[in-house]
C-alpha cells in the first residue's frame, strides 16, 4: 500500500467485511413482528378456548421453534454467502440444524401434549411475519454487488 491510497479501498475488497447478519433491519422487524404475533396467538387462543389449556402453549411453542429456525438459518446462509469458498462446511450446518428442528418437533410430540392446530398456527407466525416485513418493513439490504 502507497502512502497516497486511501484506506477505504482495501476495507472494500475484502470479501469477509459484510455486515453481521445480526445488524440487518428487515431480519430484526420479521423476528419482533414473529414475537408480537405469538404473543397475540398465545392470548387469544388461551381466551378464545380456555377448554383447551394446551393449545396456547403449542403455539408459543411452534412460534419459539420457527422463530429460532428462521434465525439460524439466516444467520448460516449469511455465512455461506460471506465465506464463499469454504461452502461444504457451512452447508452441512444448514443440515444439522434441519435435522435438530425435525428432532425436537418429534421429541415434542412424544413427550408432550401438544396440541396440532396450535403448533401449527404457531410455525406460520414467522411467515406471516415474512409476508408483513415485505409489506410494511424496512427495505432489504443487498448483500452483494455482482457487476
Amino acid at each position: 500500500m502507497t502512502p497516497d491510497t486511501p484506506h477505504h479501498e482495501e476495507a472494500s475488497t475484502n470479501p469477509v467485511a459484510a455486515p453481521s447478519p445480526g445488524s440487518d433491519a428487515m431480519l430484526a422487524f420479521v423476528v419482533k413482528c414473529a414475537a408480537a404475533l405469538c404473543l397475540l396467538g398465545v392470548v387469544a387462543s388461551a381466551v378464545a378456548e380456555p377448554d383447551h389449556p394446551a393449545r396456547p402453549l403449542s403455539f408459543g411453542f411452534g412460534a419459539v421453534l420457527a422463530v429460532i429456525n428462521f434465525w439460524l438459518s439466516r444467520r448460516i446462509v449469511a455465512r455461506m454467502v460471506s465465506q464463499r469458498e469454504s461452502g461444504g462446511g457451512t452447508a452441512g450446518m444448514l443440515v444439522v440444524k434441519m435435522l435438530g428442528f425435525f428432532g425436537l418437533v418429534y421429541v415434542a410430540f412424544k413427550l408432550l401434549p401438544i396440541d396440532e392446530l396450535g403448533f401449527t398456527g404457531g410455525l406460520f407466525v414467522v411467515v406471516i411475519s415474512i409476508f408483513i416485513g415485505n409489506a410494511f418493513g424496512p427495505k432489504a439490504r443487498v448483500e452483494s454487488q455482482h457487476g
